[in-house]
């Protein structure tokens, strides 16, 4: 069950799984990623690991183009949702281990 972030309190504790996220929770998770204090925010969800804000930044990206390939696909837009899909793949594929689900 994915951890719900918010702006005002994150609760995470390590990377949730934005895949088994809904995309109202995606929103959430993207809003509370953004660039303010992003040291604080990795902070919360990875400690001291190297590589943490690069690794959150990157999570804040996946997540909006993950809300992006769920909304072309609701709209039958296949073709564009896959490609959205493979953004988040690649992206994912350069996450380091802890920030990983």
């Amino acid at each position: 069950m994915p951890q719900k972030v918010t702006d005002d309190k994150m609760t995470t504790d390590g990377s949730p799984n934005l895949d088994a996220m809904t995309e109202e929770d995606l929103y959430t998770f993207a809003h509370a990623t953004r660039g303010v204090a992003p040291r604080t925010i990795a902070r919360r969800m990875f400690g001291q690991e190297r590589g943490a804000v690069r690794a959150t930044k990157d999570l804040h990206h996946y997540a909006w183009n993950k809300i992006t390939a769920m909304q072309c696909r609701l709209r039958g837009e296949v073709t564009t949702a896959v490609h959205y899909e493979a953004i988040c793949d690649r992206i994912y594929d350069g996450l380091p281990a802890f920030a990983r689900w």
